[in-house]
């Protein structure tokens, strides 16, 4: 025997078991093996080694490698166990520090809102403040403009109060004045017709045959027909029968005018031609009476009558004081317009100051020139009369004299009267 078999002999191991056990044993071990994969692999090897060789009895060398396996599941189970533990422990302290620090985050951020809500609350609180004083300095700045505008609206109240008694106080001085002045004139004309009456009658032996000199291109067409209109007076000669009298005593452009008309007997038709022929009328005259200025070459007894004779055509006393009203009135309601309207105003010669009304209205619809606001009121009647005299308005006065001194009709020189 060799002394591998000598070493062996008395050994028992699988290889002298039959065959089928030795299977049987390897395949339990395997399945054993496959059963617990959490056993080392490496342990297993032992187990399967002790089998072989470790105990002489193949029962009892299966028994203690069972036993060993059954202690390394044991081992296994605990090892798992514990990993399982120190993983469920893991996770409860990850998910206690997940808690903590979330429980210290939402703590942080509810500081920071709550921080930042006080800063917002004081930030309104300075902003509210900060409003509350602007509001109070602008309603301050509000009173303040308030009353310097009720200051200066009240001013201006008294300045238009007294402007505008001012203007009433001029306005009633200007009435007296053209009330005296027209008072005036109406005397002196009587007057002057009077002393050509008495005059004409003394040197004519009042004669109903007074010759009048022919009209000459030179002279003023108006001064030639008033002196030819009192001549015809003095002498009582028919009205329808001017015509037959002034014709002859025409020439030039007048003659045309006189002419042209045929043979009428309206002696006023024919002096309104004329008159309109030379563009003669109160319009006219009221401009040369405002224009009429004194210059030291003129001598003022002439200037102040050729004044009078030019107040005398524009205000016509003879038509009576309410003409004479309406020709001053519509004079300055004229002054009061705008230029252009004014313009256009006159030119449609209104003769009462309602009808500047109705020409104002019908320019205003035309052109529409005038703002709502600015557009003048249409007043149909005159809101002030005017003043009549009384006694107790020009009893302080002085009484105006009446001229004593002869005035020629024709050249308006004192002292004399013009005679055939």
């Amino acid at each position: 025997m060799s002394d591998n078999s000598r070493e062996n002999q008395g050994r028992y191991s699988l290889r002298d078991l039959p065959r089928h056990d030795y299977r049987g044993q390897l395949r339990g071990l395997h399945i054993f093996r496959e059963s617990y994969t959490s056993v080392d692999t490496e342990d297993c090897t032992e187990v399967e080694e002790s089998l072989i060789t470790g105990v002489s009895d193949p029962m009892e060398q299966l028994a203690a490698a069972l036993a060993s396996l059954a202690k390394l599941q044991e081992e296994a189970q605990r090892q798992a166990e514990e990993r399982r533990r120190e993983e469920e422990r893991r996770r409860e302290e990850q998910a206690e520090e997940r808690r903590r620090e979330e429980e210290r985050r939402r703590e942080e951020r509810a500081e920071e809102r709550r921080r930042e809500e006080e800063r917002r609350r004081e930030e309104a609180q300075k902003q509210a403040e900060e409003r509350r004083q602007e509001e109070e300095r602008r309603r301050e700045e509000a009173q303040r403009q308030a009353e310097e505008r009720r200051q200066e609206e009240e001013r201006r109240r008294e300045e238009a109060q007294r402007q505008a008694e001012e203007r009433r106080q001029e306005e009633e001085r200007q009435r007296e004045r053209h009330y005296e002045e027209i008072q005036a004139m109406q005397e002196q004309h009587m007057q002057q017709i009077e002393i050509m009456k008495g005059v004409l009658a003394e040197r004519e032996g009042n004669s109903p045959h007074l010759k009048i000199s022919p009209y000459q291109e030179t002279e003023d067409i108006q001064d030639f027909i008033e002196a030819f209109e009192g001549i015809m007076k003095i002498q009582g000669v028919n009205r329808t029968n001017w015509i037959l009298r002034l014709t002859p005593l025409l020439s030039g452009k007048a003659r045309t005018v006189c002419t042209d008309l045929g043979t009428t007997t309206d002696y006023d038709g024919v002096k309104k031609a004329i008159l309109e022929h030379y563009n003669i009328n109160t319009e006219r005259c009221r401009r040369k009476f405002r224009s009429h200025v004194w210059t030291r070459d003129q001598d003022p007894t002439d200037w102040i009558a050729r004044g009078v004779k030019l107040v005398k055509r524009w205000l016509v006393p003879e038509n009576g004081m309410e003409q004479v009203v309406n020709k001053i009135a519509v004079e300055q309601l004229l002054n009061g317009l705008p230029q252009e309207m004014r313009i256009w105003v006159t030119s449609q010669n209104p003769e009462t100051p309602e009808k500047v009304g109705e020409l104002i209205e019908s320019y205003d619809t035309a052109h529409s020139c005038l703002p709502q606001r600015n557009r003048p009121k249409q007043d149909h009647g005159r809101s002030k009369e005017f003043p009549r005299k009384t006694e107790g308005s020009t009893g302080n006065k002085k009484e105006r004299k009446s001229p004593s001194v002869i005035t020629c009709y024709k050249c308006n020189r004192k002292g004399h009267i013009a005679r055939n």
